[in-house]
């Protein structure tokens, strides 16, 4: 069976958004030892995913760690200010337009990060004065 998206509900800020469920191998401790990546072919067994558990829903949608990003306190990667737990993010205010692109501080409930690293593809968004921006292939921009 494919990976199958579904739409989710955050529970604090009710905001929709694109997830996948999630089965790992966790051991006693509660340490995910590996993640289970279902097959793609539609004729391929399941069987092998009866030794993983349900661990979650996945956010799809990521910046890459060294990402920069514009916080309330400045600019920093992502990375860092998941490290400084920084909550206030700047983000398009409501009456932005490809004109007028005002910004507007935004509180930040949660930093999404994959339980166990790996690889995926990445989106690589170059802009006319050298400016450059990688995602995840279902991070949602604004176009």
């Amino acid at each position: 069976m494919p990976n199958r998206k579904a739409t989710l509900v955050d529970s604090v800020t009710k905001e929709e958004f694109l997830g996948y469920p999630t089965f790992a191998m966790v051991d006693e401790s509660g340490t995910i030892l590996s993640i289970w990546q279902g097959p793609t072919d539609a004729n391929a067994s399941c069987e092998p995913a009866n030794t993983y558990a349900f661990a979650g829903f996945c956010r799809a949608g990521c910046y890459t760690p060294d990402e920069m990003l514009a916080f309330a306190d400045g600019v920093l990667s992502i990375f860092g200010a998941k490290q400084l737990r920084l909550d206030r993010i700047m983000t398009l205010a409501s009456d932005a337009d490809r004109d007028h692109l005002t910004l507007k501080e935004s509180s930040l409930t949660a930093y999404t990060v994959d339980p166990v690293a790996k690889k995926q593809p990445i989106l690589v968004i170059r802009t006319e004065d050298g400016g450059e921006l990688k995602v995840t292939l279902h991070h949602p921009l604004v176009d």
